[in-house]
């Protein structure tokens, strides 16, 4: 029986909270729990792996998958259906930005069916992922290149998005900071950040409940009122929910 993309989705949010859970599993245990033949279960592995959400062992998979950006993301199961979400809204045809970061990476891992799509980026990590796809057309901004997560910030990035027109900009702040906005903590990065905002017609801002409410105070990349759509995963709680509801009647908030 062909299974829905819905569905598809789900089992995959839930083979990774197993991964997560024990580090390792195998693939007969997961057959077991899903009542699926153990070779669909190499497939939405395999699957999986390509998407970089696993790392693929012998006889099953394991957590701990180590991003293009170094060492392990933290919260990846969050992250990863945050970018799930924010997936859906890139259409084929689209043109948009994506920012430097963990979750804008795995967002990038996703966009690997898109089709007539221009992704333009201050992101070396991102660039790498989005040109495994010869349907998108890759746009990367010059300037330096920071080593820890393959950023590219100063005032060429600056001077490349002045020049840009988008339809989306997808970006992953450092925090959500209720009575301030969206921040960075460092200034150059939040400076390539504010580039990309003022060249797009709709921001989304990607960020996981960890963020949510932290005093930075740092670098403010946006307001809330300059922000279209908010997508966090639903662990966030409901009074941060309303404090944000509060903050902006502008800004929709979508729970992954």
């Amino acid at each position: 029986m062909r299974r829905s993309k819905a569905y598809l989705e789900e089992r995959e949010n839930q083979i990774l909270q197993m991964i997560n859970g024990s580090q390792t599993v195998g693939v007969d245990e997961i057959a077991q729990r899903f009542g699926i033949s153990p070779s669909t279960v190499r497939k939405q592995l395999n699957a999986m792996h390509k998407k970089g959400l696993i790392t693929r062992t012998y006889g099953g998979a394991e957590a701990g998958w180590t991003s293009s950006e170094g060492g392990s993301i933290v919260h990846l199961e969050e992250k990863t259906r945050i970018a799930q979400m924010a997936r859906t809204y890139i259409h084929d045809g689209d043109i948009i930005a994506i920012g430097a970061g963990s979750t804008t990476t795995l967002l990038a891992t996703m966009l690997r069916s898109a089709a007539n799509l221009t992704v333009v980026t201050n992101s070396l990590h991102v660039a790498s992922e989005t040109l495994k796809n010869p349907g998108i057309e890759t746009r990367i901004c010059g300037g330096i290149v920071r080593v820890r997560n393959g950023a590219i910030v100063g005032p060429q990035t600056g001077d490349f998005f002045k020049n840009m027109l988008v339809d989306k900009a997808f970006i992953s702040p450092d925090s959500v900071t209720l009575g301030f906005g969206i921040a960075d903590l460092n200034a150059f990065v939040s400076f390539s950040q504010r580039a990309i905002i003022s060249c797009a017609k709709q921001v989304f801002i990607l960020a996981d409940h960890s963020k949510i409410g932290l005093d930075t105070y740092t670098d403010r990349i946006a307001a809330f009122e300059d922000v279209d759509c908010l997508i966090t995963n639903r662990e966030v709680s409901q009074h941060q929910l309303d404090e944000l509801g509060r903050e902006s009647a502008k800004m929709e908030v979508i729970l992954a």
